[in-house]
């Protein structure tokens, strides 16, 4: 596939779609050599020299293709997300230098679509990885005025109010989530029985629901299939330790 779009931009090198393409094939390529690299014995320092070597080539490739999409069509929407997806990835690679152009990038994706609620949850993760976990809630809280019934951003709330003692809160957005995944009739799913035992541990009792969710709307499976695809693939672990 690879050398399909590589072909094609030979022949049209300013094709937005195909540089598109081939930005996300880079980075593709670059995880899998990236997660390669991490299960190199330590004491194999030629073999893991080569690799860095790769490592940064890609990366290199990778991010010179992604500012290209953004230079050729900078006002096209679809241009600054694979551009944000790079960097997000970047950083979920373990490349912390790249924090800001993620954010960056988010943010202008964000005003040529700010309805697109994942932007607002991935802004998110990239500031809790930066330690900002005050500006997190602030796009999560966004997240959840596109779309109360969005699960995993439910659940980083409670996880952040667990992690500044603020158990109150913590339970009642656990509660937020149970209700919704009562509501969608996905209790036999591990995540509900979690939930369940997390409540039952904070010794919550009656919990009232967050003030600021509107869960009386349309009841939907959004949340729940972005919940599954984020469990099965985190996007910002670090991979690669101290590169």
């Amino acid at each position: 596939m690879d050398d399909y779009y590589s072909k094609a931009l030979s022949l049209d090198r300013n094709n937005p779609l195909y540089n598109r393409k081939k930005t996300l094939i880079l980075l593709e390529q670059l995880s899998i050599v990236t997660e390669a690299y991490s299960q190199i014995d330590e004491e194999d320092t030629e073999q893991r020299d080569q690799y860095l070597q790769a490592i940064m080539a890609l990366k290199s490739n990778t991010v010179e293709f992604a500012r290209k999409t953004t230079d050729i069509s900078p006002a096209v929407y679809a241009n600054w997300l694979t551009r944000s997806t790079v960097y997000t990835g970047l950083v979920g690679l373990g490349f912390n230098e790249h924090i800001p152009d993620a954010t960056n990038s988010l943010e202008l994706a964000i005003t040529l679509n700010p309805l697109n609620y994942e932007l607002y949850y991935t802004l998110a993760q990239v500031h809790i990885v930066k330690g900002d976990q005050e500006t997190a809630l602030q796009y999560l809280q966004g997240v959840l005025q596109i779309n109360p019934r969005h699960i995993p951003s439910i659940l980083l709330v409670a996880d952040l109010s667990k992690e500044a003692d603020d158990l109150e809160t913590y339970a009642a957005y656990l509660q937020a989530a149970k209700l919704i995944l009562e509501q969608e009739e996905a209790t036999e799913l591990d995540l509900y029985l979690e939930i369940v035992t997390a409540l039952e541990e904070v010794d919550a009792g009656d919990v009232e629901l967050p003030e600021d969710l509107d869960l009386e709307g349309t009841e939907g499976e959004e949340g729940l299939e972005e919940l599954q695809e984020s469990r099965e693939e985190e996007t910002l672990d670090s991979n690669l330790g101290d590169l």
